[in-house]
C-alpha cells in the first residue's frame, strides 16, 4: 500500500515540498518572503496582464460588445450620485500612486 502525503519517509515529493517550502519562506534582507512577492508582486502583473489581453481579445472577436451603451447608467439618477463620487474619488487616488512611484527614493 502506498504511503500517506503526509509520510515524509516513504513520500516520493517529499524533498520537492521541503525545498519549496524553504524558497517560498526563506526571508530576504528586507524581511520579505517569496510568497509575499508572489502575492503582491506577481500576481499585480498578472491580473494586469489579464486584463488587457482580454479587453484586446474581446475587442477583436466582439467589437459590438464595446459601445456607450455603459454610459445609460449614468442616467438613473440613484447611480449617477454613487458613480459620480467614486470617480471624484478614484482619479486622486491614482494620481497619488502615480505621484508615489515617479518621486519614490
Amino acid at each position: 500500500m502506498r504511503a500517506a502525503l503526509g509520510d515524509q519517509s516513504r513520500n516520493p515529493y517529499a524533498g520537492l515540498i521541503q525545498a519549496l517550502s524553504l524558497v517560498l519562506t526563506d526571508k530576504t534582507e528586507r524581511g520579505q518572503t517569496m510568497a509575499d512577492t508572489m502575492l503582491f508582486v506577481v500576481f499585480s502583473y498578472v491580473a494586469v496582464l489579464l486584463a488587457v489581453l482580454g479587453s484586446l481579445y474581446r475587442y477583436f472577436i466582439n467589437q459590438f460588445s464595446y459601445s456607450s451603451l455603459s454610459s445609460e447608467l449614468v442616467e438613473n439618477e440613484w447611480l449617477f450620485w454613487g458613480i459620480v463620487p467614486w470617480h471624484y474619488g478614484i482619479v486622486p487616488t491614482l494620481l497619488i500612486h502615480l505621484a508615489v512611484l515617479r518621486f519614490r527614493q
